[in-house]
């Protein structure tokens, strides 16, 4: 399922520590793009997919980073006062050490200079608009943040203030459309007319980081009165021409950009990591672009979201069917009183068949095509339906290539169609829906219909607007393994500890291990002397020889230990910790949180209560008798 893709965003400078520019580097070889996508030579588990390079696995659920961090392409500029570039939200600087944040988020495309002097675009101030390209400009309006990071190197605070600015658009309903990048981790949103020279406060209404986009409102009716609001359209063909509008550069006229549609395919959005459907236009997206409107015969055909770095005056656009999926998903939420949750995962990486030997060892007939389940991550949608070394056929009565892709028609008003990944398939469902899959079991076809879930793994990838998790016990920093923890590197992935890399890309996610918990760092006292150099980074394995599920297991595990000492046994490195119990370190825990002015021993979720998985039935016992319950014979059909 389409689910990670970059995210474009917006360059910050911020003036908070380590904000300087750092180099650009080409993504970093990803989680392997398995459900389909090929390309990386290092094999990755993700659970959303990865985007797609060349074409060897793509995983429907893969997950995506770089080596610099979050990269959040191509929107806002101008942060902290400090120019228009980029936000570099790095808690260190370009040093491969590791002390703060050290690998950078860059928010902003670094497509071809100023957008003010590009090649075909022009500003709003100096001519009169044709209604046909822009029917109304004051439907366009510039987005101004104020942002606070968390620091996952020192968890119990948060990094230095940002700042950033970006474009929207008002769709109706008194509702702006706008990039998530650009109100991630916000504390502050103000919007602006083209033609009113004071700001307005604005509320983030909702956001979804996975897809970068977001709906504000402005807190006062008035903001809107008068204007009329932007339809939206429908995905644009290849060639179509189109026409990219914001405040690049952090400008207050309105830019317009001309550029041709030049690609429509899964793309990686670098902000979330997440493999989503994606238009390039070969127009530039620089900072302050991002959330401004894609426009084609004077209707929102997508929303801009990043730059491209390795070439100039190209960028890549939010189209309308992810735009659909994200305000329909808002509306069923809010009739059900819930939030929208996202783009569906499978959660199963697969082997492409390419060989015609291997498809006859599979029992594929020379007219069926499609790809080999070889793995299937546990609590995820195909968990208990789908088992290693089933071949996925079709999806929704769509044929599977042996190369991972689809044929698809994605604009109903065109008969072009598309060939891009499978998960592609996936846009079209929401959480809960059933999925419709024919697979071939054992040389027997089946239809299995498969309740869709949100996509979890065990690493997680970027997240916003949530704090760590954390736990102190006796100056020990514990925390789960996630991109963000590793992005206190810098370029981590060669600077970071290569077991804690390995297990980002390469663990699975299982029900006696739902997180990796990392001995982040130790604040030195008494009851740890001696520890400091040795099992710094270390991942825990059991407390008392109870194997430990998750963090919050383990403050589980060490709350209710007896006797007079605890200890804690190291996954990696087989090392021991012997600590004192609860009772028995009250008095040094109080005094390292004193020392070191930190609020509280640990983070706010790990005060809820901890509920053992339930592990009575097997993943086998649980796949086959659902299998088979929800199996349909289609060999006859297929034959």
């Amino acid at each position: 399922t389409m689910e990670q893709v970059g995210a474009g965003g917006a360059t910050n400078e911020g003036s908070g520590p380590g904000k300087g520019n750092e180099e650009q580097v080409p993504p970093a070889t990803r989680r392997e793009e398995d459900e389909g996508c090929a390309g990386g030579e290092e094999e990755q588990w993700s659970g959303e997919e990865d985007s797609v390079r060349d074409d060897e696995d793509y995983d429907d659920d893969g997950d995506d980073y770089d080596d610099r961090g979050k990269n959040w392409g191509s929107a806002s500029s101008g942060l902290g006062g400090k120019g228009s570039d980029s936000i570099n939200k790095s808690k260190g600087s370009s040093g491969s050490g590791r002390g703060g944040l050290r690998s950078s988020r860059k928010l902003g495309a670094s497509s071809g200079g100023n957008a003010q002097h590009q090649k075909n675009s022009s500003s709003a101030g100096g001519a009169k608009i044709s209604r046909k390209i822009l029917p109304n400009v004051e439907a366009i309006v510039k987005v101004s943040v104020t942002c606070q990071a968390p620091d996952y190197s020192c968890p119990w605070q948060s990094s230095n203030v940002d700042t950033a600015t970006g474009s929207g658009v008002l769709i109706g309903g008194g509702r702006i459309l706008t990039c998530a990048h650009i109100v991630a981790n916000q504390t502050f949103v103000q919007i602006q007319r083209t033609s009113v020279p004071d700001k307005q406060r604005a509320r983030v209404i909702a956001v979804s980081h996975q897809c970068d986009l977001a709906v504000l409102q402005a807190e006062e009716a008035s903001f809107i009165e008068g204007i009329e609001p932007l339809e939206l359209g429908e995905l644009p063909d290849l060639r179509a021409k189109a026409y990219v509008c914001g405040f690049p550069i952090g400008g207050d006229e309105i830019c317009i950009s001309e550029g041709v549609v030049s690609r429509i395919e899964i793309q990686r959005y670098r902000h979330s990591g997440r493999s989503l459907l994606a238009v390039t236009v070969d127009a530039a997206i620089n900072p302050g672009n991002s959330g401004g409107p894609v426009l084609k015969d004077g209707k929102v055909v997508g929303i801009a979201f990043q730059g491209m770095n390795e070439v100039d005056n190209v960028g890549e656009v939010v189209p309308t069917p992810v735009i659909n999926h994200f305000l329909d998903g808002l509306r069923m939420a809010e009739e059900r009183g819930g939030v929208y949750e996202g783009f569906p995962g499978l959660g199963v990486k697969v082997q492409q068949l390419k060989n015609p030997q291997l498809r006859r060892h599979l029992g594929l007939t020379p007219q069926e095509s499609g790809v080999m389940i070889r793995k299937v991550d546990w609590d995820n949608s195909a968990w208990g339906y789908m088992q290693e070394g089933d071949v996925m056929l079709e999806i929704d009565d769509v044929k599977v290539g042996n190369n991972s892709t689809v044929s698809v028609t994605l604009n109903p008003q065109s008969k072009h169609k598309y060939r891009t990944f499978w998960p592609i398939l996936m846009h079209s469902h929401h959480v809960g829906d059933k999925l419709k899959v024919k697979i071939k079991r054992k040389s027997e076809d089946m239809v299995l219909f498969i309740p869709l879930k949100p996509f979890r793994e065990l690493a997680p990838n970027y997240r916003y607007d949530v704090k760590p998790s954390y736990f102190i016990y006796c100056g020990l920093v514990w925390q789960p393994l996630s991109i963000d923890f590793l992005c206190t590197w810098n370029k981590f992935k060669q600077n970071a500890p290569r077991y804690l890399v390995y297990l980002s890309v390469s663990g699975a996610l299982c029900q006696d291990r739902q997180q990796i918990v990392v001995l982040s760092q130790i604040l030195a006292a008494d009851v740890n002397v001696g520890y400091e150099s040795e099992v710094e980074f270390a991942t825990i394995e059991s407390v008392n020889g109870q194997n430990v599920i998750s963090l919050r297991h383990m403050v589980e595990l060490i709350n209710s230990a007896q006797g007079d000492t605890v200890t804690l046994h190291m996954r990696d490195t087989n090392q021991i910790i012997v600590l004192p119990t609860p009772h028995l370190a009250r008095e040094h825990n109080e005094e390292i949180l004193r020392t070191y002015n930190i609020r509280a021993p640990c983070s706010d979720d790990l005060l809820l209560p901890f509920t053992l998985p339930d592990t009575t039935s097997t993943p086998t016992a649980t796949a086959a008798a659902t299998a088979t319950a929800t199996a349909t014979d289609t060999s006859a059909a297929s034959n």
